[in-house]
């Protein structure tokens, strides 16, 4: 009667709900020629895009020169970023091709 009344699950208590997907950056399939084809997986991949006539018409209205720097340097902060994103996506698909 006491075993009955156990949890037979004890450890469910301590787990965090249900877990995520996990997603791959990489997809590695058999090509034709009997070799491996390694590919990012885009829908993994974060997406950035700096709107430049955005930049251009908001630029167009600063009123002062600290206003233009300010827009200036967030445009270089954002072409930074993207770069930056890029390069990432490049570095995960070299390891990945080095590793298979």
């Amino acid at each position: 009667a006491e075993i009955r009344a156990l949890d037979p699950r004890p450890g469910m208590a301590f787990s965090g709900g249900a877990s995520d997907a996990i997603v791959a950056d990489v997809e590695v399939r058999a090509a034709a020629d009997g070799s491996w084809a390694v590919e990012l997986n885009a829908d993994t991949l974060p997406r950035v895009l700096v709107d430049q006539v955005y930049f251009a018409r908001v630029s167009s209205h600063a009123k002062d020169q600290a206003e233009k720097d300010f827009l200036a340097e967030c445009l270089q902060n954002a072409n930074w970023l993207t770069r930056s994103l890029d390069q990432r996506a490049r570095t995960i698909l070299k390891v990945a091709s080095e590793i298979v």
